[in-house]
């Protein structure tokens, strides 16, 4: 190679030019000349007016996917999408795995319950803080993992940079999302918090970049520190110690899925970087070629002396023959596989608040590099120049570099397992790769349907109460309504003051279908009772075809039904004392007409209003003002289930219609939704409810038992893959297989469905699925509430010496 192609090729890793030359002050601390509102630095000065070529680099973060537990054809997809990233990369760039430090108490206010209304809320409240608390201490709340790409370009004027950045985003955008991750440009404000984090354990003034400048405050002041000494071999600055580290070599073999997400597995702030320099595909073939070519006359040279020494037998030296095979695979592997070739380095900053602890600190880290046969060095008198290459900015200030080619570069890969942890949210458990807390926030997916299933003592029932329960009614303002077929949620109701109604004859309750509010019934606008009499109209025929047994609907029968319900709402706006009518005031009125059909619908009607089904045949005796309503559905016949199936959903049509105008969300709960789903009628409210409620602020929950009993019914399929949140606990093989019709799941995955012990599932949320410990403390007081195993139960009550109500009312059906 000629002393140019040489010098080319080291150029490739060329530092940047510093921004002070020679620091005066901290605020000079950094290798920033000049930040844009929109998050683009300027990395070097401008002294030539614009006509030089200067760096520029902006900043992504990205999420973090689900690496870990996939098999190895995923892992194998997810690597060449990452090679193709690599491979799309024509200028310099860093990544970054940054674990900043959280203030415990903002952690705790994001994840704890600190609503108190209600006699008794106060311990509920108390007892599920006790739940997440417990988690919390199983992993590091305290640190909070980030990861960033920065990304460099040299260009003359800022404008042109951005135009760079903006082609690139769009070309690098979708190779993200093919991985399931998301990469989101940072502007100036959040660039500059995240700078202040390397240097402070407070946070980031609330102040945007905006008023930050029309203030005339200087950036550099918010971000550096207020004192700052630099050592032979770490940083101090205020009251925390710092050490930057190397690595000068790299093993043969590196596992991808644990080098960055072992390195910052840890409880203290630490950041790594690979800061990769990109060397054009015609410099690297060069190279290559022009060491092969020296090899090879290296070879010729070693057997010509061979043959002078009669040395006729021997080939090339191990070594040198070694080198040409490598040599001729790398080759290969740029000439067919189009792979690019880096100039990398390796950084980590360790943080301590004494010499002691950072000692420490930085101790751990290199015994995690050392298992992995990576050994990190300090940076001696270069901790300066070292942080400005570290920190997520686009300077280079030291070199520990060596070149790699795209395929070895996958070892960095920065992916290991996703958390969901969205403020506000509903607990669900502990992630089990991650050990952190699982929190989601339903409202804020894109589709706030969820469904349930799990085996009999798989903790179904128990996930429900403890979180679409439990923590709606005590955390939210949202009204809870919900169907029990097995009667099973009365112990529950009475403990969060709720109503619980179990619809039987026998019951003594009454439920008016034809009732009207008072304020539409006393209304003096004809035009909003039109408007009632519009809406109730397609229950009351539905629920009129209910009743009707061994007899198909027709047109004639429409036409009655349609007729008779407009005469009997005119009666009864226009009388002298205006009432709700009942069920026996419009039998009355079909007998008035003279169609054959009129005979078919009253005479159904009859055993609804003499006779043993008057549950209907009266003014309603039934109070649903509660935030929680439950309906118990156990004792309802075949003959009743429709008809009271069509009345509750009814009922839960103007419960939402109200709560919109009020801009309050309303939750529905099918529990045991297997029962409700043999009847074909019950199966098509349930999927409207699924289709339509969501606009109106409802949020739809079934539970199921299994899933191929879920999916043998198109329709109940159709409602579980309209599900955006579904938690799937443990299931036997023919349900396992099942889940292939409607999830993709890995082995590791797979497996998980098959654990018996409660409470361990999977949550699919969005397009992310994670391994769930919902386990929870027997002496936890919501275990006692919240279980329904009949044996602890009646265990209980005879310690106790007394009868548990409920012991009898909650065994597995």
């Amino acid at each position: 190679m000629s002393f140019n192609k040489a010098k080319d090729f080291i150029q490739c890793k060329r530092f940047t030019e510093p921004v002070y030359q020679t620091p005066a002050c901290i605020q000079e601390l950094l290798d920033i000349a000049k930040v844009h509102p929109d998050g683009i630095f300027e990395i070097e000065k401008n002294n030539t007016a614009g006509k030089r070529m200067r760096m520029f680099d902006r900043v992504y973060e990205f999420s973090d996917i689900n690496y870990v537990n996939k098999d190895e054809g995923e892992r194998e997809n997810i690597c060449l999408s990452f090679c193709k990233f690599l491979n799309s990369m024509n200028v310099d760039f860093k990544m970054h795995v940054v674990n900043e430090p959280r203030d415990m108490e903002e952690v705790e206010q994001e994840a704890l319950l600190t609503r108190e209304e209600g006699k008794g809320l106060a311990e509920l409240v108390e007892a599920n803080n006790r739940l997440i608390q417990d988690v919390l201490k199983k992993g590091n709340p305290q640190i909070k993992k980030k990861r960033y790409l920065t990304v460099t370009c040299r260009r003359q004027r800022y404008e042109d940079a951005r135009a760079y950045f903006n082609v690139l985003e769009t070309a690098v955008s979708p190779v993200f999302l093919s991985m399931r991750s998301r990469l989101a440009p940072l502007d100036a404000g959040k660039r500059l918090e995240m700078l202040h984090r390397f240097f402070h354990r407070d946070s980031w003034p609330k102040l945007s970049f905006e008023s930050l400048m029309e203030s005339g405050r200087d950036w550099r002041n918010e971000i550096v520190p207020y004192s700052f000494n630099n050592e032979e071999k770490r940083l101090e600055f205020g009251d925390e110690y710092m050490q930057i580290l190397f690595v000068p070599g790299l093993p043969n073999t590196l596992d991808e899925s644990k080098v960055l997400s072992s390195l910052t597995n840890v409880s203290y702030f630490c950041s790594v970087t690979i800061d990769c320099a990109c060397i054009p595909r015609n410099i690297l073939k060069g190279k290559m070629e022009s060491i092969s070519l020296n090899n090879e006359v290296a070879i010729n040279q070693e057997m010509q002396l061979n043959a002078k020494n009669k040395n006729f037998s021997s080939g090339p030296s191990y070594r040198k023959a070694k080198t040409k095979e490598e040599l001729e695979d790398y080759m290969d592997q740029v000439d067919e596989n189009d792979e690019n070739g880096f100039f990398m380095q390796m950084l980590a900053a360790v943080r301590g608040r004494t010499p002691e602890e950072l000692k420490e600190n930085v101790e751990t880290l290199k015994l995690i590099g050392a298992g992995m046969g990576l050994q990190f060095v300090i940076d001696y008198n270069q901790q300066v120049q070292a942080l400005n290459t570290l920190l997520p900015t686009g300077a280079r200030r030291v070199d520990h570099m060596r070149s790699m080619l795209t395929s070895s570069m996958v070892a960095f890969q920065p992916f290991h397992a996703r958390d969901v942890i969205q403020p506000g949210g509903t607990f669900y458990g502990m992630n089990k790769l991650t050990k952190n807390i699982i929190m989601i926030d339903r409202k804020k997916l894109k589709n706030s349907n969820g469904c349930i299933i799990g085996h009999t003592g798989s903790g179904k029932s128990f996930i429900l109460k403890l979180t679409e329960i439990g923590q709606a009614y005590i955390a939210t303002d949202d009204d809870i309504f919900m169907i029990d077929p097995q009667n099973e949620m009365e112990y529950v109701t009475a403990h969060f003051g709720g109503q619980f109604f179990d619809l039987t004859p026998s019951s003594g309750l009454h439920l008016n279908p034809f009732e009207v509010p008072d304020e539409v019934l006393y209304s003096t606008d004809p035009k909003e009772q039109d408007r009632f009499v519009a809406m109730k109209a397609d229950f009351i025929e539905a629920f009129v075809y209910s009743c009707l047994k061994g007899i198909v609907p027709n047109g004639f029968h429409k036409t009655l039904v349609v007729r008779c319900i407009k005469k009997l709402y005119q009666e009864a706006f226009h009388s002298l004392k205006p009432r709700s009518p009942l069920l026996s005031d419009f039998r009355d009125i079909l007998k008035e007409q003279a169609e054959p059909e009129a005979r078919e619908l009253y005479g159904s009607l009859e055993a609804y209003t003499d006779g043993t089904f008057d549950m209907f045949a009266y003014d309603s005796n039934l109070d649903i003002n509660s935030r929680l309503v439950v309906f118990g559905m156990k004792n309802v016949s075949d003959s009743m289930w429709e008809t009271c199936m069509i009345t509750v959903m009814h009922l839960l049509s103007m419960r939402m219609d109200y709560n919109v105008s009020l801009q309050k969300a309303t939750r529905f709960i099918c529990d045991e939704a297997q029962y409700v789903c043999q009847k074909e009628s019950s199966t098509e409210q349930l999927l409207h409810a699924f289709i339509t409620y969501r606009k109106y602020g409802g949020i739809c929950t079934v539970c199921f038992q299994n899933v191929s009993a879920a999916l043998a019914n198109a329709r109940v399929k159709d409602m579980v893959s309209n599900c955006d949140l579904k938690i799937l606990l443990d299931q036997g093989g023919s349900d396992r297989n099942a889940l292939s019709k409607i999830l993709e799941l890995s082995n590791a995955e797979f497996r998980e469905l098959a654990n018996p012990e409660p409470g361990q599932c999977l949550i699919v949320c969005g397009d992310q699925i994670l391994q769930c410990d919902a386990y929870i403390d027997k002496k936890n007081p919501l275990y006692e509430i919240y279980s329904t195993n009949f044996h602890e139960r009646a265990a209980r009550k005879k310690e106790a010496g007394y009868e548990d109500p409920a012991a009898g009312e909650h065994q597995a059906p």
